[in-house]
């Protein structure tokens, strides 16, 4: 009678490893190995995001060739103005630009709120230029002493350059 509760554990004890070994990451670093020459690709994943409206209303218009950056290729915002508009460079990836949702001008400051586009889940991991001309008055651009980023809610300055 003795037998049973020991084979009993020696069947159970199998099973016990093979469970426990389903709980830990299959390398020390936690990260599976892609075996040589695999195709295999890490799953992306992106933030979950709230639909946005559109691109522009009508005061900003996307410049679809890339220029030379005035800020370099730091990835910082910048606005750069002329007489008649405030270019606006913003850098992120080069499959889902951002989108200009509104832009004003208050007290001087100049303030743009950009946005990105929920229905693009999966991009790249480049840093691109994206230039954006907004249109305002010449007495408008002369007043304007500083420039603000809204992206996420979140307000950041722009380097101004003239």
């Amino acid at each position: 009678m003795r037998t049973r509760p020991l084979v009993s554990l020696a069947l159970l004890a199998p099973v016990a490893a093979l469970a426990l070994s389903a709980c830990g990451p299959s390398s020390p670093s936690g990260v599976s190995p892609t075996p040589a020459g695999s195709s295999l690709a890490t799953p992306y994943s992106a933030e979950p995001t709230t639909a946005a409206p559109s691109a522009t209303e009508g005061s900003a218009s996307a410049i679809e060739t890339p220029t030379t950056v005035p800020g370099g290729d730091t990835g910082e915002p910048t606005v750069s103005l002329s007489e008649s508009a405030a270019v606006v460079t913003l850098f992120g990836s080069s499959t889902c630009p951002p989108a200009i949702e509104s832009s004003a001008i208050a007290d001087g400051v100049l303030k743009v709120t950009a946005v990105q586009d929920a229905a693009q889940v999966v991009c790249t991991a480049d840093l691109a230029p994206h230039e954006f001309s907004l249109t305002f008055s010449s007495s408008e651009l002369q007043s304007v002493t500083s420039a603000v980023l809204v992206e996420k809610g979140l307000e950041r300055s722009m380097q101004l350059l003239r």
